[in-house]
Formats: structure tokens, C-alpha cells, sequence
């Protein structure tokens, strides 16, 4: 099935939309400092350390093609290759190496966030479903929902100010359209 040309340019102007909103918060002006936290992308069912599915190979991929255009400075991963893999594309287009915090030492990333420079730094926080509203909590002071067992899109940005004031926005990373078939 073919979308009406309206709706495909529709769909274009969100996802511009989208990207516009990161770079705007990926901005920082010399005062803040931007985090960019998700949840590892879609993975298999082996535990404990499942790997990427196609899928999240492709969402790993939109993540970092939504983020070219910012500066990230730092990346943040838990030991699991899951966290890796999702950082991985980003990490190569910044020349950025990641930062390894093991799942089991929140305390230790989190105090390593708090402490990074209030000077335009844009970190990037690869976390999973449990941890990622706990990093958004101790960075913000504010809730997200719980993420879902397959809840994979999910992107926060929050900018803190050297005030403590910070600011949440929950964006998505939407898998490319794939063109219907013939």
C-alpha cells in the first residue's frame, strides 16, 4: 500500500521536527550540560547478556543518525553488550569512546554524570528499562513512567542548569520506514 504523498511529507516534517528538537537541546548554551538517556535497543531472549536483534542493530543505527548532527562529548554504557552495541554507531560517528559503569554501581554513573562540567558538555546515557527513569530521576529530580518489557524508542533529553533547575523531554527514536511492498 502506497501512503498519499500528504501523508509521507507529513511523516518527513515530524521526523524533522524530532531531529530539530534534539539538536535544539543538544545546543547547550556554556551553562548547561544535556543528557541524552535511552534504553538499549531491541533485543534477543538469551540471558543474561542478550545480544542486539536486526532490529535493534537498525535502531542503534537511527540513534546515531539522529544524534550526527549534535556534539557529543561523552557516552555512558553498562558492561552488558547490549548497552555497547547501542552505543556503538554513535560512539564511531563522534569519535567518542564509551565510558563502561557496571549495571550493579548506579551510584558511581550517576555521581559521574552529576559531576561533569556545567560547560555545554552532551553525554549520552545508555542504560536499561529498570535504570533508565532512575538516571532521568537523579539527574532531573523528576519522574518518567516505567518503561515497558518492550519498550525500546524511548529517548530522554535532560538539561541541567548549574542552579539545579533541569528540564525532561521525552522523545522517540522511530525505526526508518521501510517502503511498502509491490
Amino acid at each position: 500500500m502506497r501512503y498519499p504523498r500528504f501523508l509521507r511529507f507529513h511523516r518527513y516534517r515530524r521526523l524533522m521536527l524530532l531531529l530539530g528538537l534534539v539538536v535544539l537541546a543538544s545546543v547547550s548554551l556554556p551553562a548547561q550540560t544535556t543528557y541524552l538517556v535511552v534504553r538499549h535497543a531491541d533485543r534477543g531472549p538469551e540471558e543474561p547478556d542478550a545480544a542486539l536483534t536486526a532490529e535493534g542493530h537498525l535502531r542503534a543505527a537511527a540513534l546515531a543518525g539522529l544524534l550526527g548532527n549534535t556534539r557529543i562529548t561523552r557516552i555512558f554504557t553498562t558492561e552488558y553488550q547490549r548497552t555497547r552495541d547501542t552505543a556503538a554507531p554513535t560512539a564511531r560517528h563522534h569519535g567518542v569512546k564509551p565510558v563502561v559503569v557496571p549495571q550493579a554501581e548506579f551510584d558511581a554513573l550517576t555521581r559521574a554524570l552529576l559531576e561533569l562540567p556545567a560547560s555545554g558538555e552532551c553525554c549520552l546515557v545508555v542504560g536499561h528499562r529498570s535504570t533508565v527513569p532512575r538516571i532521568v530521576r537523579a539527574l532531573s529530580g523528576l519522574d518518567i513512567p516505567p518503561l515497558g518489557s518492550s519498550e525500546f524508542s524511548c529517548l530522554i533529553v535532560v538539561t541541567r542548569w548549574p542552579d539545579g533547575r533541569a528540564s525532561v523531554l521525552p522523545l522517540r527514536v522511530e525505526l526508518p520506514a521501510t517502503p511498502p511492498a509491490s
